[in-house]
């Protein structure tokens, strides 16, 4: 068979990568020297990112009882060198492989940050940057006959405004000084009226696992990719809720929906309350070997999760 007359769209070498956790090969004083780096494999512990030579953010990621690591992550503690900070810190939860979700950690920074408005307009930059990687996206799984797709939970800050982006069903929270958590965002499911009412003259709902799918597949209603699921209803608009950062304010958190769905924010509240340390160093890994090691009915998913220590930035 011959491919010669039909070039492969460029993302397709991003996503050549294998699934296996890889053995530990980088020395943990290497990582907490890194202050620009994102990863583009999964990883078997957790890693520390630096600014200004303070650790800002630590990273963790466990496959739990899943055949392969779909999750992917990006951690810049600064986009923008030797100017006023700017953080992206984004979980990429992927399902039926993880290509989508390796895409949208190579890339989906890099769509937001050439968009035309990405410096006057962070909100229309956004969405724009959603629909272009999207379409993109598509257009690579029409081309090479993928399928599957990806949620995305991001979080940029501008000055001290932080947005909060999120697509599917992962989640961000907030902890302040008195170990109080906020939820910053809402995740797209059935179960959610406006989300129901949206696709249901579109979808065929079906119940799996006791959970409403669409077409008895999808349990999110957004997503990257899943050619198959758009005229279901399925988009990739992203929500974004700002929030004005308090002097008060500790953590932030992001998790792929593994974590949340075993951890609660009672229980986490609890668990951030028995950190008897000042620096993050670990925190991420506490966290989810707690999840880990709670007894469930079910296969755990994969579970990836970011600690952004957003006071380390500003004292």
């Amino acid at each position: 068979m011959n491919y010669q007359k039909k070039p492969k769209p460029k993302l397709q070498l991003n996503v050549v990568i294998t699934d296996v956790q890889p053995e530990s090969t980088h020395s943990s004083d290497g990582w907490k020297q890194q202050t620009n780096i994102f990863f583009h494999e999964p990883i078997d512990q957790s890693l520390q990112f630096s600014y200004n030579g303070k650790t800002v953010a630590d990273v963790a990621q466990l496959k739990c009882g899943r055949k392969y690591q779909e999750d992917r992550f990006v951690a810049i503690p600064n986009l923008n060198k030797n100017k006023e900070v700017q953080f992206f810190y984004a979980v990429y939860d992927g399902h039926a492989g993880h290509s989508v979700s390796t895409i949208l950690e190579n890339n989906l920074h890099k769509y937001l940050q050439d968009e035309n408005d990405f410096s006057d307009n962070l909100e229309k930059a956004i969405i724009n940057s959603f629909e272009k990687m999207n379409q993109h996206i598509l257009d690579c799984q029409e081309e090479n006959q993928q399928q599957g797709g990806s949620t995305a939970i991001c979080v940029i800050n501008k000055n001290k405004q932080i947005y909060i982006i999120n697509l599917g069903d992962s989640a961000c929270v907030l902890i302040n000084e008195e170990y109080e958590i906020q939820k910053l965002n809402l995740e797209h499911k059935l179960n959610r009226e406006d989300e129901f009412k949206r696709v249901e003259q579109m979808a065929t709902i079906l119940d799996r696992h006791s959970i409403p799918r669409i077409n008895g597949e999808l349990a999110v209603t957004r997503a990257f990719g899943d050619k198959k699921h758009r005229q279901a209803g399925l988009i990739a608009i992203p929500e974004i809720k700002i929030h004005q950062i308090d002097q008060k304010d500790k953590y932030l958190i992001l998790a792929s929906d593994g974590f949340w769905d075993i951890i609660k924010n009672d229980e986490l509240k609890k668990l951030i309350e028995n950190w008897n340390r000042q620096e993050i160093d670990q925190l991420a890994q506490y966290l989810l070997d707690k999840a880990a090691s709670k007894n469930t009915n079910y296969k755990k998913d994969n579970m990836t999760l970011i600690v952004v220590d957003v006071q380390s930035y500003w004292k």
